[in-house]
């Protein structure tokens, strides 16, 4: 994420004149705040405290000189506009379709109307603005390489260059059965790069605060099968003998998540496994006889 925080604080005096103290090597003035000031400075935009209109003021006596310097008072103002500190998560497959929290400022502004969300040329899916600070979406489909988010509205805009990074190490496949909530998608929080120990998997509309198993197997299921008759679709062999299985956990607005640290091993360069997660639900909708939904399988190509 980049930064680009400037504070600036301007600090004025009322009165140079009331002279609390003197003698031949030193005095004392009286110096007291004033004026209204505003703003404040963070991650993303230059914001000054401006008190009063003044230029500046100096203490002197015979042996000590001290000059006060202040900024201008109306330069700049805090922005009104949206302004983006970063996506998380960060990289997603060229499918698009990863949910993504976006943070920042002013994003629930009186008049600020719809607001878009764009990654490099293309609309996001699914905007939510959950605060000021914080809105949720979708990516797009998009190319290999880093794009831009772009946010904006009836107020103005802002730009995060290389915000999110569409890998070809992450591909979405097969159908997967769809949950109570919807279709399920699994994903990453980060690309599958090798040496990356807070690499791990997430899964949407998974069942609120539940317990879901992870797969990760070597062997690719394109169109899907049930072998065992669960009544969900599995994209990878269940008979695969290095089949893995991972624990995810699912938060109070469906999102599943496993930690999956990836190794500093370069000989996993280029591999690929392939994964989905399989939940239980606990509560009615018209689901199969065990009560199971499956995402879609997602193929894992590690990368330097």
């Amino acid at each position: 994420m980049r930064l680009r925080t400037i504070l600036g604080v301007a600090l004025l005096a009322a009165s140079a004149s009331a002279q609390l103290a003197q003698s031949a090597n030193y005095r004392l003035d009286d110096f007291a705040l004033a004026g209204g000031g505003g703003g404040a400075a963070s991650t993303g935009f230059a914001a000054f405290l401006a008190l009063e209109p003044m230029s500046g003021a100096e203490v002197t006596s015979p042996n000590f000189r001290a000059t006060l310097g202040f900024l201008g008072a109306w330069d700049p103002q805090p922005t009104n506009a949206p302004v983006i500190f970063g996506v998380t998560p960060d990289c997603g497959p060229l499918a698009g379709g990863t949910p993504v929290t976006v943070t920042g400022l002013n994003f629930q502004k009186p008049g600020a109307g719809a607001t878009s969300v764009v990654f490099g040329a293309a609309a996001a899916s699914g905007v939510a603005i959950a605060s000021d600070t914080v809105m949720t979406c979708a990516t797009p489909a998009g190319a290999a390489g880093d794009a831009s988010l772009s946010v904006s509205n009836a107020i103005g805009s802002d730009v995060l260059a290389a915000a999110f990074h569409y890998t070809a190490g992450l591909e979405v496949y097969g159908t997967g059965t769809p949950g109570c909530t919807g279709s399920e998608l699994m994903s990453a929080t980060t690309c599958p790069n090798v040496n990356t120990p807070s690499f791990a998997l997430t899964c949407d509309h998974a069942p609120p605060l539940s317990l879901g198993l992870g797969l990760i197997g070597n062997v690719q299921d394109a169109a899907g099968s049930d072998p065992l008759a669960f009544g969900v679709l599995f994209h990878m062999s269940l008979f695969d003998p290095g089949l893995i299985g991972l624990n995810f956990t699912s938060d109070a607005a469906g999102l599943g998540f496993v930690s999956a640290p990836i190794p500093n091993n370069p000989t996993f360069v280029g591999v690929s496994v392939y994964g989905q997660a399989v939940w239980y639900w606990s509560f009615g909708c018209p689901l199969g006889p065990l009560s199971l939904s499956a995402s879609r399988g997602l193929k894992i190509t590690f990368e330097p």
